[in-house]
């Protein structure tokens, strides 16, 4: 599966949008809206980061391999899924 897909993946599964910002140092921060990844019963939020936008992008969906997602944590639209800990191609 290629990064693509995988990205395609989980905005087809959850109702979030991917979210690229232009931090301060050139640099780009990347993070889905809303969602968080549960571990060991705690909420953390993936932000991925990198030198261009594809950079950071590569970085979160590296974060998100084989991790529960959850979005809207607190809310009744609350929605998870468990996402598979494959090797992504480029």
């Amino acid at each position: 599966m290629t990064r693509q897909e995988f990205l395609s993946f989980i905005l087809a599964n959850l109702p979030t949008q991917l979210s690229l910002t232009r931090l301060g140092d050139n640099s780009y921060s990347a993070k889905f809206d809303h969602v968080e990844t549960l571990h060991d019963g705690m909420l953390r939020t993936p932000t991925g980061r990198g030198d261009t936008t594809a950079a950071a992008e590569s970085d979160l969906l590296a974060q998100c391999l084989g991790q529960h997602l959850v979005y809207g944590a607190y809310k009744d639209t609350r929605k998870e899924l468990r996402l598979p800990a494959i090797k992504l191609a480029d």
